[in-house]
């Protein structure tokens, strides 16, 4: 994956990751994720910040600056079933790896599905 590194969390654990700051980087998560997230109507930073803090699972990929580089996430009844609505890798980032072990790492919380 050269220099990233990733960052996943079940649900319970979301709201600290996307809310809080270590410290080490300018912004939430969500931030991080929303200056870079280009659509054609993208969604406003406070709406993305729901969408992931209400995720099932998700997984961030983070480079050496601690710059969010990718994510994915998933929605699941907890119980049978399990979707992933979105998985976006900063076009900069791509075809080095990052989507699939995103998805590799997101499958994994998602186990016993």
């Amino acid at each position: 994956m050269g220099g990233s590194f990733l960052l996943s969390r079940r649900t319970e654990h979301a709201e600290n990751d996307l809310s809080g700051d270590s410290g080490r980087h300018q912004g939430t998560a969500t931030q991080r994720i929303f200056r870079w997230l280009a659509q054609s109507n993208p969604p406003t930073p406070d709406t993305l910040y729901q969408i992931l803090k209400r995720a099932y699972a998700f997984v961030l990929a983070l480079n050496e600056k601690g710059e969010v580089v990718g994510f994915i996430h998933a929605i699941s009844d907890g119980i049978l079933t399990a979707s992933i609505p979105l998985l976006e890798v900063r076009p900069a980032y791509k075809g080095q790896g990052i989507g699939s072990e995103l998805v590799r790492l997101l499958l994994s919380q998602l186990e016993g599905l």
